[in-house]
């Protein structure tokens, strides 16, 4: 409906132009609505901030670089100001597009920044696993008498998470209420189940979501079972993953980290019973697919497709990368794997 009246208008604008591309990404059809903004600037239309926002957005999520950098040089070429959310968006993008230094350099450039550049820039640090980079930022953050939001704490712990800085983490946990009164989340929670639970400390992982003041969701359960997995404590494993199972039948992932604890553990009998429950229950696994950027044009790719265009080259390189992997000495660790499925599928 959307497309069809703004092709049936006699003239376009920025402001038509806009709302259509807005109207795409915020249904969630975000190569569409890049497609339209490459459409427009081929017409010669300069967007307005809102437009270059939400194209960065959109470029964001799909974690496409190509088309956050061409965001960038319209920016630049235009001489755009570089307002706070034009720069928030940059630091986004290029954080989620594995260009760290860039939001770096975006973030150092800005003229003016508020809460949300901070957190961004602290959050894609975290991602990027720079946790002791994440908390220092988080003290200039705070130097410079601004106030951290919940957000601002995801960043930081997911930070201490991912760069296994234990007592850090703890710390900011307990700072969260006790100095800035900022009540716990689900997130908070979560990035804590983890921080916990790949040092190994599971029991008090554990002894955490029990205190909780709110229900735990399937997603921090799946968490602590993915601990259980990497520690390899079968007891606890079997409960949180039959009563994740229990609380969401159809979710495959489930399914298969109990199975894969089962397997590690060599009990072949009960990984049989998982995946046969797995199938009474039709929560079959979802395929894994990716998306990638090539000369300006996205390209899917779903686990086993044999459908696009260049599909012969692509897994001849497969196979070339295999050998030269295998030459290199690296051999994969597929013993967790599933004992009767074959060489080739592990």
């Amino acid at each position: 409906m959307l497309e069809m009246m703004f092709c049936e208008m006699p003239e376009k604008d920025v402001i038509s132009w806009s709302t259509l591309i807005m109207g795409y990404v915020q249904g969630g059809q975000l190569e569409k609505g890049l497609e339209c903004f490459r459409e427009m600037r081929e017409k010669g239309l300069v967007p307005n901030e809102a437009i270059l926002v939400t194209v960065l957005s959109a470029s964001a999520q799909l974690g496409l670089l190509e088309h956050g950098q061409l965001v960038h040089f319209t920016i630049r070429s235009l001489k755009f100001r570089m307002s706070v959310a034009v720069g928030t968006a940059l630091i986004d993008v290029y954080a989620k597009c594995g260009c760290i230094d860039m939001s770096r350099q975006v973030f150092k450039e800005m003229p003016q920044r508020d809460v949300w550049s901070w957190n961004v820039m602290i959050c894609g640090l975290a991602t990027h696993g720079l946790g002791k980079e994440a908390l220092e930022l988080f003290q200039k953050f705070i130097n410079e008498g601004l106030h951290p939001v919940n957000v601002t704490f995801v960043g930081v712990l997911n930070g201490c998470s991912r760069s296994g800085i234990m007592d850090e983490g703890r710390r900011h946990f307990k700072l969260m209420t006790e100095a800035y009164g900022i009540e716990l989340e689900m997130e908070h929670y979560g990035c804590m189940v983890d921080l916990l639970g790949r040092a190994g400390f599971v029991a008090e992982a554990l002894e955490l979501i029990e205190k909780m003041t709110i229900q735990p969701d399937p997603v921090l359960l799946g968490t602590l079972l993915g601990a259980c997995k990497i520690h390899g404590l079968v007891e606890l494993g079997e409960e949180l993953g039959r009563k994740l199972i229990e609380l969401d039948p159809t979710h495959d992932g489930h399914y298969v980290l109990l199975a894969n604890i089962y397997a590690k553990a060599r009990k072949w009998e009960d990984v049989v019973k998982v995946r046969q429950l797995m199938v009474d229950r039709g929560a079959n696994k979802v395929a894994g697919w990716s998306l990638i950027e090539a000369k300006g044009k996205v390209h899917r790719f779903i686990a086993g497709d044999r459908e696009h265009e260049r599909s012969s080259e692509i897994y001849k390189m497969i196979n070339v990368i295999d050998r030269r992997l295998a030459e290199a000495g690296y051999s994969p660790d597929v013993s967790p794997v599933l004992h009767d499925i074959g060489k080739e599928e592990k």
